[in-house]
């Protein structure tokens, strides 16, 4: 198949990616307005600073995982 049917992967794939540096960049420069949003504490009210720094982490890092591992099977398929 050609490449340019896995075109919506890659688009998808580059917005996880982008996602993930954001989200761990965020966590490790502990930027003010990323953790004080209204909207974030409403889901995370039980959470304080130090461990939501801990979680946005994770999270971004799966993301970046979850990027490259699905860029790498989007390859394998067209090998």
């Amino acid at each position: 198949m050609a490449a340019e049917a896995y075109l919506f992967n890659y688009i998808i794939q580059g917005f996880l990616l982008l996602g993930g540096i954001g989200m761990l960049y965020m966590s490790l420069k502990n930027v003010d307005w990323f953790f004080t949003s209204p909207h974030i504490r409403n889901y995370f009210y039980k959470l304080n600073r130090q461990q939501l720094r801990y979680l946005y982490a994770i999270l971004g890092g799966c993301c970046i995982v979850f990027a490259v591992y699905f860029f790498l099977e989007t390859r394998a398929l067209l090998a």
